[in-house]
């Protein structure tokens, strides 16, 4: 009898569903960054998603030494074209820098070019 009343409940307990909580779908906005030293002329720029989270992190602290992540990254190459950074390589288009390297940002309405949005460096 206990081995049954055991098998009740244990299959009881299984057979619950429990909610798995979705993450919720993660905001993210266009921007064109402009990044490096000012003694260095070789500054790098590149156009990306950043989330709403780093995207609140530039604009409260310009001096930080987070990291920040740009996805779907693209640069302008020598020929003023600009290109996916997965273009030719292995790389996923993820990138990262630290928030007080960055010199310019704009915020653009969408994927990417002359569609300015806002300005905050």
């Amino acid at each position: 009898m206990k081995k049954n009343l055991c098998l009740i409940v244990l299959s009881i307990l299984l057979s619950c569903k429990s909610e798995k909580q979705e993450k919720p779908i993660e905001v993210k906005s266009w921007i064109y960054l402009e990044m490096g030293s000012k003694e260095d002329s070789n500054n790098d720029a590149v156009y990306g998603e950043i989330s709403q989270k780093h995207l609140s992190f530039l604009r409260d602290n310009t001096k930080s030494e987070k990291l920040i992540m740009i996805s779907n990254a693209r640069f302008i190459d020598k020929d003023s074209i600009i290109k996916d950074v997965t273009e030719g390589t292995n790389e996923k288009g993820i990138l990262f820098y630290k928030i007080k390297t960055i010199n310019y940002v704009e915020v653009l309405k969408e994927d990417p070019i002359n569609k300015k949005n806002d300005y905050i460096k």
